[in-house]
């Protein structure tokens, strides 16, 4: 029979969170989402974890996987600024103008300030798309 292992402790997971973080900074994405991925499984409800470990996703370009992680961050505090100006960002990403800007109404009526990044993306965003595709994804009061 298999015993339970001890659990970690929060400066087991701090240390290796910062190593994880180390090699984010480096462009290491891959190593960075292995290590915050046993983080998580660890300790599912670290926030820290599961947002960095979805902007590893971000970095990665996986938008869907950063999207899932962030909005298990949200189902738990939907006023999370930071996750919401992530999703808001993942949302960009994948062209899903209309939940952005959603995400960008309620960021704005938090204290936080993020919102400025997501109206910026938005706009820019907007601009790229072809003319055909903005019709009902583009938010409220900012047209062409």
């Amino acid at each position: 029979m298999f015993q339970r292992e001890a659990e970690w402790s929060r400066e087991e997971i701090y240390y290796i969170a910062e190593r994880a973080h180390h090699l984010y900074r480096q462009g290491r994405f891959d190593d960075a989402g292995i290590l915050f991925e046993g983080l998580t499984a660890i300790d599912p409800e670290n926030v820290y974890c599961r947002k960095a470990l979805a902007a590893v996703y971000m970095a990665l370009r996986e938008y869907g996987i950063a999207l899932r992680h962030l909005t298990g961050v949200l189902s738990r505090d939907r006023f999370d600024a930071e996750a919401l100006a992530g999703r808001c960002e993942a949302l960009i990403a994948t062209k899903d103008l209309a939940a952005a800007h959603r995400d960008l109404q309620l960021l704005s009526t938090l204290p936080a300030g993020f919102e400025n990044s997501c109206r910026l993306r938005l706009l820019l965003d907007q601009a790229e798309l072809a003319p055909g595709t903005r019709s009902q994804q583009l938010p409220q009061g900012h047209s062409r």
